[in-house]
């Protein structure tokens, strides 16, 4: 059972060092493995530079620990995210956009957050020469609770349920309509007693209608 596992693990290196390759695709695009250093520089995206409308991308977050699959820590990640930018803007239409979902970092060992992604952020935005169009936040609350130390053993700080999204652009007013993102407007309201009788007959008031309202944020 060890050799066999054994040999799983060196197949899969093999696959990581391989060149860039294609590992399937479909009407709407093709699927691409290998390192990004390697893929920024192959045939295959020379062909495509001045020709993007979108990058974006969720790098490996600037971990305070080494994982598995040797992510840079500290200034080595700020050199590295710095380093990927020209070229990664190089891909781009004049109107084109980078979209890059950076997380959170703690100092290690101790309950205070590390400014190294905003470090890497401004580095990899003055790279590029890049225009800050806009920063959404992308929550999720099932997320598990973390840096577990501070937050379920110490219970000195919240749970750590967010990451941060960074619109940038060479262009002042990049290719972008919102309308393509429009969601329905909604209420919510917590109520008891006689006010829920209320709030019921609005509601079926509600799904008889036919016009619905699109919020423009």
């Amino acid at each position: 059972m060890a050799k066999k596992r054994g040999r799983r693990r060196a197949g899969a290196r093999e696959k990581r060092e391989q060149p860039v390759g294609e590992v399937y695709r479909t009407p709407l695009g093709r699927m691409l493995l290998g390192q990004i250093e390697d893929a920024l520089s192959s045939p295959r995206f020379e062909r495509i530079q001045g020709k993007v409308s979108l990058v974006f991308t969720s790098p490996p977050f600037p971990l305070v620990s080494k994982k598995r699959y040797g992510n840079k820590t500290g200034q080595a990640y700020v050199q590295w995210l710095k380093a990927l930018a020209p070229k990664l803007c190089k891909l781009l239409k004049p109107d084109g956009s980078i979209v890059i979902e950076l997380g959170n970092a703690w100092v290690r060992g101790s309950p205070v957050m590390s400014t190294l992604p905003l470090e890497a952020l401004l580095a990899f935005k003055k790279a590029g020469r890049l225009q800050l169009c806009q920063h959404i936040i992308c929550h999720n609350p099932a997320r598990l609770p973390g840096p577990a130390a501070w937050v379920n053993v110490e219970r000195i700080r919240l749970k750590d349920s967010y990451t941060h999204v960074w619109w940038m652009s060479r262009s002042a007013k990049p290719k972008a309509d919102n309308r393509r993102v429009l969601t329905p407007y909604i209420y919510t309201l917590v109520a008891t007693g006689p006010e829920i009788t209320r709030l019921r007959e609005e509601e079926k008031e509600l799904e008889s209608v036919t016009d619905v309202s699109w919020s423009r944020t």
